[in-house]
């Protein structure tokens, strides 16, 4: 790595010159075990009169084993006769297996044995997780995340790691019984783990351990000591019949770290008839359409379940049970909890600013079948994980998650077939409909995806909408199908995609690009050209003078300046026996309108109405009455700029009754009434009538 080029021992005359370059094979030293080597990569090249060898890279890469030291053995060592000099970003840091290491801890990567100067510069980190099942199998699995940096050693002659974390992870399946295994180390070092680093938790509902029963997390095999003495952990874990607590503590004599059990809940304890959140079915008969409220502002401090089986030995068949949670719940939420029998067709809800501290589900057996059960949440907060059924059931088949609105929240999801996710009026780019806290993996192998929307989206091509955020862990969707609608009533002008994205689950909009200005909502918001002011109309009229009346049903219509319009309509009337006594009145109307604001609707209609008036002289003035008829049918086309074409048509008929009582004095009066009938496609109806005084100008009154 010397800044001076190697140089050949004799210079070349001039005629003996060569142009052009060569590349090194990349060259690679690599040490006896196979845990370091160093490439080299350069150019041969003419310099004048000579040949020059150009260094341009020199990389570093090691790997950590079961068996690398921390007894300040290096990996590699180096005697050169130059200065060496490392960037992080040349350096290549891998792990593979179970690391015997621990916090604190500092292992000697490379070191120099000469006098000459090694320089490090720049950043680099390890963080490696180790994952295995149990030892025992069935039991759970077991992790090891060993994290720590690369520096410079103090006496600065070494490239070192300093290991700053151990964490253990321990995962207890459902099946996980008295005295089962997690984890074995066999390595000779002592394995120090302190407070704070080791987590335990469970991928279900814990079905088989009791009060006094243990779990070996970590045995110590191979003649290093477990050393723990700081950890007195507690832990609570979910258990088919309630609440599990342990301790998690060193066994010296074992030489182990145990998980021992000093409480295991009963779901029946201190539940009577005035716990009105839990519905023990005590009858067979009564197994079905128990109900169970937790209203808005009310607490559940014990857990809340619509149908308990009466013991851990009923076979009862729970099914048809609503749960349904607007407060708070402080341990779990169940719509059935079965023991030996069958869970099916359960629901519960968790609404919006609801609560649940512990899990939910819908239906949870031992040793039966729950199939069928719902669980729906519209705005709420679980904090465990939610589960359509619990796991160790020995069938688990179309049970069914309905996500409503956006910004709901729960520690997890698992055990669904269906996952429905209907996306709320106004739904925006980014948006989040569902968030898991919980940094464990997420299942939704081999389900079901819908997505509808419930009102108009404001969303435009290239945007998206995280159906699931998940703070950690994997999204594990093989086999996963998808149905995507995002109609709203008969017109679509978006549509979606369901893809994986960094672990997420995310819709993909396609459609028409987002406005400059919208000025509404999305989805199929079209803002209007700049419309053509131009109408057409065309009317023809033809009346006499004499007394006439027409009465109407009550339909009208409107346009705008951006409409082009074309209409004919004619009226006649005529005297049907005599000028004073009785006169006819019809009239026609065909019409053709095209409203243009962008996208445009056609219009076309025909209306007709036609009426009789009769006037009587009494010894008051005249009296005039009549019946009269209306009636009008339409169709209309309407297309958006996207090429979508609806249609429909209208129709309406209506009739009525008026009369009117003109007074033949010097202060004339005069009084009207008038009654319609009729309907439309929405059945209105409507009537009225007013009263009124006026002056006389002249001896007869025209209606």
């Amino acid at each position: 790595q010397s800044a001076n080029p190697i140089k050949t021992t004799r210079k070349l005359p001039p005629s003996r010159c060569r142009t052009g370059s060569k590349k090194l094979t990349p060259a690679a030293y690599t040490n006896e075990d196979k845990t370091a080597t160093i490439t080299t990569t350069g150019e041969v090249a003419a310099d004048g009169n000579d040949l020059v060898l150009k260094i341009d890279g020199v990389k570093y890469a090691f790997k950590l084993t079961s068996a690398t030291k921390t007894d300040g053995t290096p990996l590699l060592t180096l005697s050169t006769a130059a200065d060496t000099k490392i960037d992080a970003e040349d350096v290549t840091l891998d792990a593979d297996g179970i690391l015997s290491l621990n916090k604190d801890d500092t292992v000697k990567l490379l070191t120099k044995t000469d006098s000459n100067e090694l320089t490090y510069t720049g950043t680099k980190a390890l963080n490696h997780t180790y994952t295995k099942d149990a030892e025992t199998a069935g039991a759970g699995t077991a992790a090891i995340t060993t994290t720590g940096t690369l520096a410079k050693s103090q006496d600065g002659k070494s490239l070192v790691l300093n290991v700053d974390g151990v964490k253990y992870a321990f995962t207890l399946a459902p099946t996980v019984a008295n005295e089962n295994t997690l984890l074995e180390l066999s390595n000779a070092e002592d394995t120090k783990i302190g407070k704070g680093d080791v987590t335990v938790k469970t991928s279900g509902v814990l079905k088989n351990l009791k009060q006094g029963e243990k779990v070996y997390l970590l045995k110590k095999t191979g003649g290093g000591k477990l050393i723990a003495t700081d950890i007195t952990d507690t832990v609570n874990l979910p258990g088919i019949y309630g609440t599990i607590e342990g301790t998690v503590a060193e066994d010296t004599i074992n030489n182990a770290l145990v998980l021992t059990v000093t409480k295991a809940e009963s779901l029946w304890d201190n539940v009577d008839d005035s716990y009105k959140y839990i519905i023990v079915v005590k009858d067979a008969t009564k197994n079905t359409g128990n109900e169970v409220t937790v209203g808005a502002g009310e607490t559940a401090d014990k857990s809340a379940i619509a149908a308990l089986a009466k013991s851990d030995t009923d076979a009862t068949e729970l099914t048809g049970n609503p749960l349904n949670v607007n407060g708070k719940v402080t341990g779990r939420a169940v719509g059935a909890n079965s023991v030996k029998g069958n869970a099916t067709a359960n629901n519960v809800t968790i609404g919006a600013g609801a609560t649940v501290n512990g899990f939910v589900a819908g239906g949870m057996t031992q040793d039966g079948t729950a199939n069928n059960n719902t669980v729906t949440i519209n705005g709420g907060t679980v904090k465990g994980t939610i589960y359509g059924s619990n796991l160790g059931v020995l069938t688990s088949s179309d049970n069914t998650m309905n996500i409503y609105g956006k910004d709901n929240t729960a520690g997890n999801i698992a055990n669904f077939n269906n996952y429905n996710f209907y996306l709320p009026a106004g739904t925006s780019n980014g948006d989040i409909i569902l968030h898991l806290t919980d940094k464990a993996d997420t299942d939704m192998t081999n389900s079901k995806v819908t997505v509808r929307a419930n009102g108009a989206l404001n969303l435009y091509n290239n945007e998206s909408v995280y159906l699931i955020k998940k703070e950690g862990g994997e999204l594990l969707n093989t086999g996963m199908t998808q149905d995507v609608d995002l109609k709203v009533g008969v017109t679509a002008t978006i549509t979606g995609t369901v893809e994986k994205k960094d672990n997420n689950l995310v819709l993909n909009i396609a459609g028409p690009e987002r406005p400059s200005s919208s000025g509404g909502s999305g989805g199929g918001y079209f803002p209007p050209s700049t419309p053509s002011s131009t109408e057409k109309t065309e009317t023809t009229d033809s009346s006499d003078d004499s007394d006439s009346s027409s009465g109407s049903g009550g339909s009208s219509g409107s346009g705008s300046s951006g409409s082009s319009r074309s209409s004919r309509s004619s009226s006649k009337s005529g005297n049907t026996s005599n000028a004073e006594n009785a006169n006819g009145a019809s009239s026609s109307s065909d019409s053709s309108r095209c409203y243009k604001t962008g996208s445009h609707v056609d219009s076309r209609g025909t209306a007709f109405n036609a009426g009789i008036a009769k006037k009587n002289a009494n010894k008051s003035g005249t009296f005039t009455w009549g019946p009269f008829f209306e009636t009008g049918h339409g169709n209309y086309d309407s297309y958006l700029d996207n090429g979508t074409h609806g249609s429909g048509s209208t129709s309406y008929t209506g009739g009525g009754v008026f009369a009117r009582q003109a007074f033949a004095r010097r202060a004339q009066a005069h009084r009207s009434c008038s009654k319609a009938a009729g309907n439309t496609p929405r059945q209105q109806r409507r009537r009225s009538n007013s009263t009124s005084a006026r002056p006389a100008t002249s001896a007869s009154s025209r209606a």
